[in-house]
């Protein structure tokens, strides 16, 4: 079984709603994603896993589900912050079509305003 790619991690289906993959290093990386917890916007994390055996949920898993960690919002905008400066220094594991996502969640948190751009 190869290793579950990060648009593919959809647990707990209750309560994670993937939006966008925001980062992805690929097998034996790390992915960060925007999605909703609740209904309520999250950034995630998780480890990507690989295709070594016993490996390729990553982690976090539960249930033999791969899945993500919600981070808080404080540590999630010191992420975001440090992502889109790795992305304008050319950094290639950063989808640039979740950036409008990006900038609408740090403007409804009130972390971005318009003299900030």
């Amino acid at each position: 079984m190869p290793y579950v790619k990060p648009d593919d991690v959809t647990s707990p289906q209750d309560s994670w709603s993937l939006n966008c993959v925001f980062y992805d290093e690929g097998e034996g990386g790390i992915a960060i994603a925007f999605g909703e917890w609740d209904g309520e916007p999250v950034l995630a994390i998780r480890w990507n896993g690989t295709n070594e055996l016993h490996k390729e949920l990553g982690n976090p898993q539960s249930s033999g589900h791969a899945t993500w960690f919600i981070l808080p919002p404080e540590l999630a905008i010191t992420i975001v912050k440090e992502i889109l400066t790795k992305h304008f220094a050319g950094n290639n594991h950063i989808r640039p079509d979740c950036i409008p996502i990006v900038i609408a969640w740090l403007k409804n948190i009130g972390k971005l305003t318009a003299d900030m751009y």
